[in-house]
């Protein structure tokens, strides 16, 4: 009976071609890479969702501001905007937040906290919070809605007769920036404070937040140049492990068999070829010698 070996398979239409031997210090190589960039496309993941909950904020106000155009307002459809209107915004923060405090904690992780990499990801950051006033408002408005209620406090639906006799509604969603400077006066950070001073007393949100992504994106981008050698570094090493499978246009996957057989039981080896398709690197196979 041959002796079975860990091998690396490339699987394609239900089956596989075995390739050669893999070692444990090269699937421990594999698996420290592919880490690394999952962690990345973690943090892509959390920007999307950032985008959606913007999209969504946007297409909910939108949505109020049409019907409420077309309908009769009702005491009832009044009462219910400030909380969906909230709802929505305070999704899209957590959001925010969550990408941000992510990205941040994964540097320090992966780089250490005094690294050169933080200091540069801390910079992306303060020049975001430096160069936009959508947000720095909307990092402390965070902090508001946690501590002091509901950010979204004006919301007015207005309605008047036209020649016709028919009704036109529309609604008026404003940020109070009075209210929210003298209720949560100690949540605010000096400049954010001389923002709300120095602001008209109410503020329409819809700029507002339409205002935030383009900003996140241009983060993301300044995250990207940041780890970039990394990334590389990383996806290099991963291909230099399995990458003899996508020379085949297939899968690589790890299973033990006798020479030539197919594995009974075997696992994916995937690399987020994507993400390495945009940084550079060619996704066919670094080709390895037989061992």
């Amino acid at each position: 009976m041959s002796k079975t070996h860990p091998r690396l398979w490339a699987y394609r239409d239900r089956t596989f071609k075995g390739l050669r031997k893999i070692s444990d210090e090269e699937i421990e190589t594999y698996e420290e890479a592919v880490k690394h960039l999952h962690e990345f496309t973690g943090a892509e993941d959390l920007l999307r969702i950032c985008q959606d909950n913007s999209r969504d904020f946007r297409a909910t106000l939108g949505d109020l501001r049409s019907g409420v155009g077309q309908d009769d307002p009702s005491a009832d459809n009044g009462r219910s905007l400030p909380l969906e209107l909230n709802r929505r915004l305070l999704s899209l923060l957590a959001s925010f937040r969550l990408y941000a405090d992510y990205s941040e904690t994964r540097f320090k992780r992966r780089f250490g906290k005094d690294s050169a990499e933080v200091s540069q990801l801390k910079a992306v950051f303060a020049n975001a919070y430096d160069g936009s006033f959508s947000y720095r408002f909307l990092w402390g408005l965070r902090n508001y809605a946690q501590h002091c209620g509901l950010p979204i406090g004006h919301v007015k639906t207005l309605a008047r007769l036209r020649e016709d006799g028919t009704r036109e509604g529309s609604v008026e969603v404003m940020f109070e920036m009075e209210t929210l400077l003298a209720k949560g006066r100690d949540y605010w950070g000096s400049q954010v404070r001389a923002d709300l001073e120095s602001a008209a007393p109410l503020v329409d949100v819809g700029p507002v937040v339409a205002a935030l992504m383009p900003v996140l994106e241009k983060v993301q981008d300044g995250l990207i140049s940041v780890e970039r050698t990394s990334l590389l570094a990383s996806g290099r090493a991963a291909l230099w492990v399995v990458g003899e499978a996508y020379f085949y246009d297939a899968e690589p996957a790890l299973g033990e068999a006798g020479v030539g057989l197919p594995p009974d039981e075997f696992r994916f080896l995937p690399v987020p070829i994507e993400l390495l398709n945009r940084l550079g690197l060619r996704h066919a196979a670094i080709r390895r010698a037989q061992e």
